[in-house]
């Protein structure tokens, strides 16, 4: 076997590239992050499944999320408009209210032996992560660009990266992208097809002092996501928890709909909002901490996720 730099490169240092080193540096494994940011950084994704609690077990973690002061979630609500227009659809003599919601301890999952995951501050969250694989023996290069990976040796993919302006590369015997939504092999290799049918966009921003026992039934049910549905196709509002009193708000519709209302970002987010008034009310009570922030074009999959030499993880793999 041909001697390399690495046993393993990973492109891109967030919660799947992070939680792939950990893995590989608890089994022995000469590991290399590369990340093209400066950890701590803000990032979209804040809400964890209870899925994640056996990785972050099988990894070490689990213990200090609470340590952390991450906001415990126990479940998700489902919210829309309650009136008959909204709802019947040919069910004659339904009765909605508009509002649905679940415990996660009503689903045995395997591995996942307690009844709540967490919403978390990404940049807070994700900068842990990384240090975390870090203390576990998996190197760590931030603020590096991978321009690309060269597999003319299929037994020795080399990572093409600059640091500075200094273009530099390392070998090794696989290269995961972790890269996320920058997508590093699938655009690279030419695997990537964008989803015709949802092609979401989102526009996202975090807001102080929101109430969120507007839309909860019971004091239970106030750190929950909420999933707001508003009158437009395919198209909601998320409500997630990140401190006590900062709340992320995050309108997502597709992209078609933005483009069609040829209105500002900050205008078509209010103008969704009104739609929910509950919702709209308590916002506007509220003080906007962010600027908003829009992400677009990240309805995706890959022909392949894996290869000669390669494998993606995360959201370099698919998204929505």
């Amino acid at each position: 076997m041909a001697e390399t730099d690495l046993d393993v490169a990973i492109v891109g240092g967030g919660p799947a590239g992070s939680t792939m080193a950990s893995y590989l540096a608890k089994g022995g494994l000469k590991c290399g992050v590369f990340e093209r940011e400066l950890f701590p950084r803000p990032h979209v994704g804040e809400s964890l499944v209870p899925a994640t609690t056996r990785a972050l077990r099988d990894i070490g973690f689990l213990d200090q999320m609470d340590e952390c002061g991450f906001v415990r979630k126990f479940g998700a609500v489902w919210t829309s408009d309650a009136s008959p227009s909204a709802y019947q659809h040919g069910f004659e003599g339904a009765d909605f209210d508009g509002y649905a919601d679940i415990r996660f301890e009503e689903r045995e999952q395997p591995g996942v032996n307690q009844n709540h995951t967490w919403h978390v501050d990404r940049g807070k969250f994700d900068l842990l992560l990384l240090q975390h694989a870090q203390k576990l023996g998996a190197a760590v290069y931030e603020g590096v660009k991978v321009s690309g990976v060269d597999f003319s040796d299929a037994a020795a993919p080399r990572v093409n990266f600059t640091l500075g302006s200094k273009p530099l590369s390392l070998s090794a015997k696989v290269v995961v992208d972790a890269s996320g939504r920058q997508t590093v092999l699938g655009n690279q290799l030419k695997l990537k097809k964008n989803d015709a049918v949802f092609n979401q966009y989102a526009l996202h921003t975090w807001f102080d002092g929101y109430d969120r026992m507007a839309m909860a039934k019971t004091k239970s049910l106030e750190s929950y996501i909420y999933i707001h549905f508003i009158p437009i196709t395919n198209s909601w509002i998320w409500q997630i928890p990140i401190t006590e009193t900062v709340t992320s708000i995050g309108v997502v519709t597709q992209r078609k709909n933005f483009e069609k209302s040829k209105e500002s970002r900050e205008n078509f987010f209010w103008n969704c909002v009104k739609s929910r008034p509950e919702v709209y009310e308590a916002l506007k009570k509220s003080t906007q901490m962010r600027p908003f922030k829009e992400e677009a074009d990240y309805s995706y999959g890959m022909s392949e996720i894996c290869g000669d030499g390669f494998v993606m993880v995360g959201d370099a793999a698919r998204f929505v």
